[in-house]
C-alpha cells in the first residue's frame, strides 16, 4: 500500500485544497457550476467563514424585454425587482481510522493512498447529495406540474413520458405555466436558449421507447460543450439528463405503480458558497 507523506502544515494545505478541487470535479453538478449569474448552479468562493455563517446574496433580477420606440424616456421607467437569498454554512465532517504503516512514519502528516480515495469519494458524494437535497427535498413548495395535467393518485403503468412532453416542458419553463409562476430563465449556447430536464433513469428509459425513429433527430451534441456534457439528449431545447438519485416511489391506481420525480432546471437554480477552506487533520 502506497502512503503519501507530508512534511510542513503548507504542503498539507496544498494537499488537502487539490483533494477536494478533484472531489469537485468528480461530481455530477461540476458541469453545472460557474461564478457567473448565468450558471444553473452559481458558486461563490470568497466568505472564508466558519459553520453556522449566513451570507446574503442577490439574486439575478428579471427584466421582461420592452424598449420605448417614441417619446421621451422620463416618466416611463421602469423599477428592477430583486431578490435576495440567505445561505447558513454547514460543516461537514468525517473520521477514518488507517491502521496502515504509514502510522509507523514520523512525518508531519501521512496517509495512505486507499484512506486519500475514501475520503476523496466522500467529498464527491457529500457535495452531490446536497445539491439533489436542495432541488427536490428542500426550498419550501416547488412549482409542480404533471405533463398533460396527470394526476398522480391516478397514474396508471401505460401513462409514462415522451417526446410530447419534453415539448410541453419548455414551453412551462418558458411561460412559467401560463404566468403561474416567475419563468425560469435559460442556459443559453450560440444563441439558443435550453433548460436542463434531470430525471431518473426510468423515466429516460421510457422517452427513449416513445421516440423510437426520431431518436436518431435527438441531436447528439459535442462533448467539448459543457452544457452538453454527460447529457443523455436533447429535443425541442431540453436536454435530459437522468440520475439515479432523483427521487422515485410506489403511487398511481393501487399504489404499485413507480413513480419518479423529475426537475426542471434553468439559470441560478441553486446558489452555492463555500465557506472557509477545508482541513485534514491526525488524531
Amino acid at each position: 500500500m502506497a502512503n503519501i507523506t507530508l512534511d510542513t502544515s503548507f504542503d498539507l494545505k496544498l494537499f488537502t485544497k487539490k483533494l477536494v478541487k478533484t472531489s469537485e470535479n468528480d461530481s455530477f453538478w461540476k458541469k453545472f457550476t460557474g461564478t457567473e449569474d448565468s450558471s444553473l448552479v452559481k458558486v461563490d468562493n470568497r466568505p472564508q467563514k466558519s459553520g453556522g455563517a449566513s451570507c446574503t446574496y442577490g439574486l439575478r433580477p428579471y427584466l421582461a424585454p420592452r424598449s420605448v420606440t417614441n417619446g421621451p424616456l422620463d416618466g416611463q421607467e421602469r423599477q428592477l425587482s430583486y431578490f435576495n437569498d440567505t445561505l447558513t454554512l454547514d460543516k461537514h465532517r468525517e473520521a477514518v481510522i488507517d491502521d496502515g504503516e504509514q502510522q509507523e512514519i514520523e512525518a508531519f502528516f501521512s496517509i495512505s493512498s486507499s484512506m486519500e480515495g475514501y475520503i476523496r469519494q466522500w467529498l464527491t458524494d457529500i457535495y452531490d447529495a446536497l445539491h439533489f437535497k436542495a432541488i427536490f427535498y428542500e426550498g419550501g413548495n416547488p412549482n409542480n406540474f404533471s405533463p398533460n395535467s396527470k394526476v398522480k393518485s391516478t397514474l396508471t403503468s401505460s401513462e409514462t413520458m415522451g417526446k410530447d412532453d419534453l415539448s410541453q416542458l419548455y414551453t412551462v419553463a418558458s411561460t412559467g405555466q401560463s404566468r403561474a409562476f416567475e419563468p425560469l430563465r435559460p442556459l443559453t449556447s450560440n444563441g439558443q436558449g435550453y433548460y436542463i430536464f434531470l430525471c431518473h433513469p426510468d423515466v429516460l428509459r421510457d422517452i427513449r421507447l416513445d421516440m423510437e425513429t426520431d431518436w436518431s433527430n435527438a441531436m447528439q451534441r459535442g462533448e467539448s460543450n459543457p452544457l452538453f456534457k454527460g447529457m443523455n439528449m436533447e429535443w425541442a431545447n431540453i436536454v435530459v439528463v437522468s440520475d439515479r438519485r432523483c427521487p422515485i416511489e410506489l403511487g398511481g391506481v393501487g399504489g404499485v405503480i413507480p413513480i419518479a420525480t423529475g426537475a426542471l432546471l434553468g439559470q441560478q437554480c441553486i446558489q452555492q458558497i463555500m465557506g472557509a477552506d477545508a482541513e485534514l487533520v491526525k488524531g
